[in-house]
């Protein structure tokens, strides 16, 4: 089968892109080996939980077992090191910043279609989780991909990606859920308003079940059989007596996540706070003393800084991307009776990948964490690029935006001197 997304290396702009693939590999590289024998943030979790696997051991079953597994698969091969922990998600987070650019080549002109994986690149938690081993690159990865497919009609393609993320981490349910609903609304532009209210809702009615029975055999299906074999194969190949079937497995994660509460709501940072400003969470820090003469320290700084804190010029974006393609949307719908694809696909990731965890945190007393953000930024990404595409913004401001988001980048980069 052809791939169905284009990419000519001969296009120019395609090549950039390229570039920028092999940028931000090489940066991952570069900071790969550090620090050596010592864990970043939720590595001391992970790594052990894939030592186990690799031993025939069912381990960490509170999560999906398939970010793991590649983890593991990457140990087997590499070694029990660095390269063995890490190289799994440097190229999962590599990839995903040329899926973004494909992405925004569905809808955005060059330029612009540059800007969303310039900005992905520049994503500073982005960037430092797709360093480490962690579950989220592999999860994001097939997120993008899924997204991708959809955008360009590839929608059973698009669910089984989506199963495939599912299989890293539960929270792609979220977004899923988003593009069900996306993809049973996006036909019913074309009913005519003009007929009385009865007539309008009989035929909306019967459109949406026609519609609801398309998406389930095209889209939920596929990412279900994806998700229960996958998660059927894992018990079965490490006998886990607790999880005989995957209904069981799946009940035990979902009663596993429901009990993380918040118990002292001063250690946590709440989805609002990722908005406005937050302090950077320090994952990993290596301080380098200063010695006079006499061996008294006369100066600290750090050599090796691992930092969980967002791009914030990225992350605020929201404030203005959320009124911004809402607007769009509704005026194209009132007035035009149009679909506006890349506003509606950006306003659907955002709202279904931030709002879950701000109203289960305000609901449910759900523990937050920073990096849940993470799901929505790549939507912001696009979602700038939509904007700034506007005719009636400025050239220099994309520019001006990006080296402010470049500066960040460099402040916060994970190895401060060299080793």
């Amino acid at each position: 089968m052809k791939l169905p997304i284009p990419l000519c290396i001969k296009n120019k702009y395609d090549r950039i892109a390229l570039y920028l693939f092999l940028t931000t590999l090489t940066l991952h590289m570069i900071i790969m080996p550090i620090p050596r024998g010592s864990f970043i943030f939720d590595e001391a979790h992970y790594i052990p939980a894939c030592r186990k696997l690799l031993k025939g051991e069912a381990a960490n079953n509170e999560h999906p077992p398939l970010a793991k597994l590649l983890i593991s698969l990457t140990m087997a091969i590499f070694g029990d090191n660095e390269l063995g922990w890490r190289f799994t998600p440097i190229l999962f987070g590599s990839l995903s910043i040329l899926v973004m650019y494909l992405l925004a080549k569905r809808f955005l002109s060059p330029p612009y279609t540059l800007i969303p994986p310039t900005l992905l690149l520049l994503d500073n938690m982005f960037f430092v989780h797709s360093s480490a081993a962690l579950l989220d690159p592999s999860e994001l990865f097939f997120i993008i991909l899924a997204i991708t497919f959809l955008a360009y009609g590839h929608i059973t393609w698009s669910g089984i990606a989506f199963g495939f993320a599912l299989l890293c981490k539960l929270p792609a349910l979220f977004i899923m859920g988003g593009f069900i609903l996306y993809l049973l609304l996006k036909n019913q532009t074309s009913i005519n308003r003009e007929d009385n209210k009865i007539r309008f809702l009989i035929i909306l009615a019967k459109n949406l079940i026609q519609d609801l029975w398309k998406v389930i055999y095209t889209f939920i299906l596929p990412a279900l059989f994806i998700f229960l074999i996958g998660l059927s194969l894992y018990n079965a190949c490490y006998h886990d007596p607790n999880f005989t079937t995957p209904l069981k497995h799946i009940l035990f994660m979902f009663q596993y996540h429901s009990s993380l509460v918040i118990q002292k709501p001063e250690d946590f940072i709440y989805p609002w706070q990722w908005i406005t400003i937050y302090p950077p969470q320090p994952y990993h820090i290596v301080n380098v003393n200063v010695l006079d003469e006499h061996g008294n320290v006369i100066d600290t700084y750090p050599s090796i800084a691992y930092y969980g804190f967002g791009t914030m010029p990225i992350w605020w974006s929201i404030w203005i991307l959320l009124p911004y393609l809402a607007y769009k949307v509704f005026l194209s719908y009132k007035y035009k009776g149009e679909s506006l694809p890349a506003e509606e696909i950006t306003l659907i990731w955002i709202l279904f990948s931030y709002f879950p965890f701000l109203l289960s945190t305000l609901l449910l007393n759900r523990v937050p964490y920073p990096f849940y953000y993470l799901h929505t930024v790549p939507a912001l990404t696009m979602g700038l690029g939509v904007l700034f595409s506007e005719e009636e913004i400025p050239k220099y401001i994309p520019i001006l935006f990006i080296l402010i988001c470049l500066s960040w980048f460099i402040y916060f980069y994970p190895m401060r001197v060299i080793q």
